[in-house]
């Protein structure tokens, strides 16, 4: 399959797998019949529990095909009458017809409300979720074309010319040795891109991130206040956001003790959106194994959709009650694995939907800053994140429809880290934020 047929498939994964609901295993009888694909394939796809991970794996496996794969698939939803799905995917913006009912997203004339309430509409009921790779606006410190702008300051991306320490407060009692060092100042970069508003090209020009600048704000203070340097970009390309993390990731890091970023966007499974396109997260990532970083942590939070299911709860046993709510380095000439000293979290597990209010900001980010202002002086970063984890599980969306109502959400952490993380603030215990959302 042509590299530009995957790329339009992997843009309307969303509208193609609410489009082929009820319609999966036609599909995948027809693929197989046509000889795209196998009995196999046809028996995992059939084995998924739900029609979207049957469409979602049908997609996944469509782009593994050979060239007539893209022609075949274009032909079936023609037979089936999905003629909306086919003017997705051939670019003939005229005949875009997707039913709302289907997609859940809202129409590019639709007026987007900027609370979550009871009264949201069906069409407006996505517009607070994160999907594929966000209504208070930023201030206008950005330049003219909304990009590469900072909230406010400027950016520092050199090395500093004078370092200072932090020490460890007394109160804490940890062994150094499991601890990464910490204690310049500033203590590192951070990288902070901000993607709401989307280019025709992207698919998702209607689906403007509101509350997003809410979200940006908030990381970029409370990482300033632990002692980074922040380096901001709103409203960014692919190739930008790879021209970002390359440079961030060549910088030199001598007298840095970490890296951080934060990047706010639609996604799907393992992709980012830039303002115009789709990226893969591991591509990103990869950046960071050189020797400049080795054996300083780095971390990486992700406010996306991992996927288009909903989260739903499950019932705890009524008989369980209700809970209230470091030194140097051994050397320079130790060695190595390339994926040690990475943590990353995501705002949701992979396949789901994360959820964001377009006016307070997303469930997750906001979490984070709530628990990172109040505990950052005395407890370490993956702690934390499992406090962060327990106040997103808590959440329930609502939008007043069935199918979104009542949804829920749970973060991820996964680390490859080799050593305790602390960000004691460099002057003392942060102010709190108990997040209203």
């Amino acid at each position: 399959m042509q590299a530009k047929h995957r790329e339009s498939l992997r843009k309307h994964r969303l509208e193609l797998c609410r489009g082929m609901d009820n319609h999966s295993k036609s599909v995948v009888t027809q693929l197989v019949d046509r000889k795209i694909m196998t009995n196999t394939d046809e028996q995992i796809i059939i084995r998924e529990v739900s029609s979207v991970k049957q469409n979602e794996k049908i997609l996944d496996t469509l782009t593994k095909r050979g060239p007539k794969a893209f022609q075949t698939f274009i032909e079936i939803l023609n037979d089936m009458g999905l003629n909306q799905l086919t003017a997705l995917l051939l670019g003939d913006n005229e005949n875009q017809t997707v039913n709302d009912t289907l997609d859940g997203r809202p129409a590019p004339d639709e007026k987007q409300k900027t609370t979550d309430s009871s009264s949201t509409s069906p069409v407006d009921k996505l517009a607070k979720l994160d999907d594929d790779i966000d209504t208070v606006d930023m201030p206008p410190h950005e330049q003219e074309d909304g990009r590469f702008g900072g909230i406010g300051g400027k950016k520092k991306t050199d090395v500093p010319s004078k370092m200072e320490t932090v020490e460890t407060p007394m109160d804490i009692c940890f062994n150094p040795e499991d601890c990464y060092s910490m204690k310049r100042l500033p203590r590192g970069r951070f990288l902070l891109i901000n993607n709401k508003d989307f280019l025709p090209e992207s698919g998702m020009a209607p689906y403007t991130r509101n509350g997003t600048d809410v979200d940006a704000q908030c990381m970029k203070e409370l990482f300033e206040e632990l002692g980074f340097d922040v380096e901001y970009h709103r409203n960014i390309t692919v190739y930008e956001i790879r021209k970002a993390f390359k440079k961030m990731a060549t910088l030199d890091y001598s007298q840095y003790s970490a890296f951080a970023c934060c990047v706010l966007s639609h996604g799907q499974e393992g992709i980012l959106y830039g303002t115009d396109g789709t990226v893969d997260i591991k591509e990103l990532t990869a950046f960071f194994r050189g020797k400049n970083l080795a054996g300083k942590p780095k971390m990486f939070f992700f406010q996306a959709c991992q996927g288009s299911e909903y989260m739903d709860g499950v019932e705890r046993d009524s008989s369980m009650e209700d809970e209230t709510d470091g030194p140097p380095e051994y050397g320079n000439e130790i060695s190595l694995p390339t994926e040690a000293d990475f943590l990353y979290a995501y705002s949701t597990v992979p396949g789901y939907y994360s959820w964001r209010n377009s006016v307070k900001g997303s469930w997750f980010i906001q979490a984070i800053v709530e628990v990172f202002r109040k505990y950052a002086h005395k407890m370490d970063v993956v702690r934390m994140l499992t406090r962060v984890n327990q106040i997103v599980s808590t959440k329930k969306s609502q939008t007043g429809q069935r199918p979104s109502h009542h949804k829920r959400q749970i973060s991820s952490v996964i680390t490859q880290l080799r050593k305790e993380i602390y960000l004691f603030p460099p002057h003392g215990p942060l102010k709190e934020l108990k997040a209203d959302y």
